[in-house]
């Protein structure tokens, strides 16, 4: 992946994300090309934190568990240059979710591709971004991932959200916004909820 189109990947997340301290997650870490790239180039980036559980897995399943351990040392060297900007939690997302934040600016998911994994962390990881944040991801239109559009599109048609994606940069993403309660109320109403 070229420098450029990591460059592009990281705009498409911080030309959405306004103000200064941003606080964000990197779902599916991997060799850090994403965090070693966004953080020297938006300074206004606070905290980054990476979530990945280095562990074989289904697509590198010919990886022996010592390439993982290697990898994941190797992350850690090259991310040191960023102090405390930079957190990687070797875990996997689901179990990462309590040792975050909440009130994050952006969630950025490109780990396990399954669909089971991805329709249970977009509820989980947008309940963690604060109000006019964004959730995203990568692999929209499939690298042989067949998980990841089909389980993003039924969220977003099914809690309205208002899906936006980038097939040049493979992308997808929403802006948050909570409702309020009394919004939620009458639209309990509406559905027959109450």
């Amino acid at each position: 992946m070229s420098r450029e189109y990591v460059l592009s990947k990281c705009a498409k997340i911080m030309d959405r994300v306004p103000g200064e301290n941003i606080i964000g997650v990197e779902v599916g870490v991997f060799a850090a090309q994403l965090s070693s790239t966004i953080l020297p180039e938006y300074p206004r980036l606070k905290k980054l934190y990476g979530v990945d559980p280095y562990v074989q897995f289904t697509k590198r399943d010919e990886w022996p568990q010592q390439k993982w351990d290697d990898l994941y040392d190797a992350v850690q060297r090259v991310m040191a240059v960023y102090g405390d900007r930079w957190e990687l939690i070797r875990k996997t997302s689901l179990e990462a979710l309590e040792h975050l934040p909440d009130d994050l600016d952006f969630v950025y998911l490109d780990g396990d591709h399954s669909a089971a994994t991805i329709e249970a962390e977009i509820p989980l990881y947008e309940k963690k971004v604060k109000n006019g944040g964004i959730i995203c991801g990568h692999d929209y239109y499939g690298t042989g991932e067949p998980g990841v559009k089909p389980s993003v599109d039924k969220y977003a048609k099914d809690n309205h959200r208002n899906l936006q994606f980038d097939e040049a940069q493979n992308m997808w993403w929403w802006r948050v916004k909570r409702t309020s309660k009394s919004e939620a109320k009458r639209i309990a109403v509406q559905k027959g909820d109450e």
